[in-house]
């Protein structure tokens, strides 16, 4: 409640005041007139029905209905009363001994009397006990709420963590998964080099077998040469010496040096003929020889094919 007991108007010619207190009647009336003023835009009926407007018209209407609170100080701190939420009595103080203060007074009590306001109890629509509930449901909530936060960062922190490890572990793994690979790499280049100097040191082993593997075959085609095309002797010598030779080879070891070997003279066209056929045999003879020793160290030394192509000519 506001009690504002309000100075009534001094005529400056009636109460003779000078100096000061002429100044402060001055201020006194000043701020009554402001006081008027805003109760008549207050009590303005057309401000009170004024239908809603837009635009332009609506600016400059609100420009020309505005009540002048900030004119006075006394203005401005009855504001609240005046045209705020709250219901407003005014008290007129009057005496017919002063008829025209007495007019003044009733026309300032008329005007601010058809000012109407809607005022409404500053209080909660709820009572106490409902309002201590919420407040303490509302107090659990901010609690629950920090406790999820809370708990979130707790979370949000061990997650991380974990998730720092992990990649602490996948990068040790990769390093040791580098190292391995260095490692690896390093053994195979020293394999590598190995198997290269080796390679390098057989490739004229290679040539060598190679050469000897193709005089071989050389000695091979011609001893089948030679095997199926044997030495056939002349048919005036072959008829005599029928008899003779069958005697020598069923009593003599001597083998095939013994069966061109003719009793008696050896001189002659004849005695000529056959050193010339016996010298051939002989040759042919230690060829086969050879040839022999040489199948038997290929056979040695290289089994499978050797054995393939002896069998293969025995075949033949």
């Amino acid at each position: 409640m506001r009690l504002v007991d309000l100075a009534g108007s001094e005529r400056a010619n009636r109460t003779e005041a000078t100096g000061q207190r002429l100044r402060e009647g001055g201020n006194i009336n000043q701020s009554l007139t402001t006081l008027g003023r805003v109760i008549a835009a207050l009590a303005d009926p057309k401000r009170q029905r004024a239908p809603r407007m837009t635009g332009l018209q609506n600016q400059a209407k609100r420009r020309a209905d505005v009540v002048p609170y900030r004119d006075s100080v006394l203005t401005w701190l009855l504001k609240d009363s005046l045209g705020g939420n709250s219901k407003t009595a005014m008290v007129a103080c009057i005496s017919p001994t002063d008829y025209d203060e007495t007019l003044s007074t009733l026309r300032y009590a008329d005007q601010a009397k058809k000012i109407r306001t809607k005022a409404h109890v500053n209080q909660d629509a709820v009572s106490a006990a409902e309002r201590d509930a919420k407040i303490m449901e509302m107090q659990e909530t901010i609690k629950s709420l920090q406790h999820s936060v809370n708990n979130a960062a707790v979370r949000k922190r061990d997650e991380a963590d974990r998730a720092r490890d992990e990649l602490e572990d996948y990068q040790r793994q990769v390093t040791k998964m580098q190292r391995a690979m260095e490692e690896s790499r390093a053994v195979s280049d020293v394999k590598i080099r190995a198997l290269t100097m080796e390679v390098e040191e057989l490739r004229p082993q290679n040539s060598a077998l190679q050469t000897e593997i193709e005089a071989l075959r050389r000695h091979l085609a011609l001893a089948v040469g030679e095997l199926k095309n044997p030495i056939k002797l002349p048919p005036e010598l072959a008829g005599d010496e029928d008899e003779e030779n069958s005697e020598m080879y069923e009593g003599s070891d001597s083998g095939v040096d013994d069966v061109y070997s003719v009793p008696g003279d050896d001189s002659g066209e004849g005695g000529f003929e056959h050193e010339a056929w016996q010298q051939d045999v002989d040759q042919l003879l230690q060829e086969i020889g050879l040839f022999k020793r040489k199948v038997a160290d290929d056979k040695t030394r290289f089994p499978h094919p050797v054995q393939a192509v002896v069998e293969a000519v025995g075949g033949n």
